[in-house]
């Protein structure tokens, strides 16, 4: 989730002391979250494994996580759960969407447009064609889910491993190591990509080539091991590098180093306002939360959500008192 992708929302804040407080707040939630998320589908596959193999699905292991919440969670948070998860991947979706066709339509078209004499388009026909190509994106995206959902092979998180390990691990590499080194030449990251490639590519048909079957923690590790070297063995030809490049390179780190000066450069902040709107819409969702106390449940249930709502609550009356005294809450 550190990926340059993911990781555009540390890119958001005001100024680098606030990118700081941001990264190590992921770094903090995601360490806790490792155990929200792995420890249920364990422990599923555990205790409720007959329920977990008789679930209609081409990969019956993959609702290891539904099993659990039904068997556990209240009446009432199973919903919440459901919303939740649903608002989490249409928001990982549209993110994606939008920046792939943003990157298309920025960098992609108008080279096309360069190479073959055609005229770009600009304004509001510039936007309706981004929205065409979001919109092409997302049907691949929903033919690939409604395939994998009836495919009998590999599942989703098996797919997930396999393209992080094949193409990930190449294009992070260079992604990576381009912000911490500066003597390498112009073409380094595309030396790297081309050799961990290769390796890559093999780790697919390992089993048909080499009669051994690369598991996922060796294909990471093979394919990091000479994503790394093939990068900085292109060092010593930096020395070669045209001038002008070097110039960028200079530029570029001189940039990236420079701290931020949020008041020249952005002008007022809208800290503030920011946490009165998250404030009040957190009481809001606990206070809704709340209203399932009045379901039937179990003492242990009534209590489970009791405390979501009340710390749903009590953040964002944090959230809202911080924004009427005038002070951030990161202070």
């Amino acid at each position: 989730m550190n990926s340059l992708f993911a990781a555009s929302r540390y890119f958001l804040v005001k100024d680098g002391a606030e990118a700081k407080k941001a990264a190590w707040l992921a770094f903090a939630l995601m360490t806790a979250g490792a155990l929200i998320w792995f420890i249920p589908p364990m422990t599923s596959r555990l205790l409720w494994s007959a329920q977990v193999a008789a679930m209609p699905i081409a990969n019956p292991a993959e609702s290891s996580y539904a099993v659990a919440a039904v068997n556990l969670l209240p009446r009432g948070l199973i919903g919440v759960m459901v919303v939740a998860m649903f608002a989490a991947t249409m928001s990982t979706m549209d993110t994606g969407l939008n920046r792939s066709a943003a990157g298309f339509v920025h960098d992609l078209y108008p080279a096309l447009c360069r190479r073959f004499g055609w005229e770009p388009r600009s304004g509001s026909r510039l936007l309706a064609f981004g929205k065409a190509f979001s919109g092409f994106l997302g049907l691949i995206i929903l033919s690939l889910a409604l395939y994998m959902s009836r495919s009998d092979g590999p599942g989703i998180f098996e797919y997930n491993l396999l393209f992080g390990a094949v193409f990930g691990v190449p294009l992070a590499i260079p992604y990576l190591l381009s912000l911490f080194i500066k003597r390498t030449p112009s073409w380094a990251a595309v030396f790297s990509v081309a050799l961990t490639s290769l390796p890559a590519m093999l780790g697919l048909v390992s089993e048909q080539v080499l009669g051994e079957e690369w598991s996922f923690q060796k294909q990471i590790f093979i394919n990091t091991t000479i994503g790394v070297v093939s990068y900085v063995s292109t060092m010593p030809f930096w020395g070669r590098s045209p001038d002008t490049y070097k110039q960028q390179v200079v530029d570029f780190f001189d940039r990236m180093y420079r701290p931020v000066d949020f008041e020249r450069e952005v002008g007022e902040a809208n800290d503030l306002f920011q946490l009165k709107i998250l404030g009040s819409f957190s009481v809001g969702i606990g206070a809704m939360v709340l209203l399932l106390l009045f379901l039937t449940n179990p003492w242990e249930g009534r209590l489970g959500i009791g405390f979501t709502g009340v710390f749903m609550v009590a953040v964002g009356l944090t959230f809202i008192r911080s924004a009427r005294i005038g002070h951030p809450i990161t202070d």
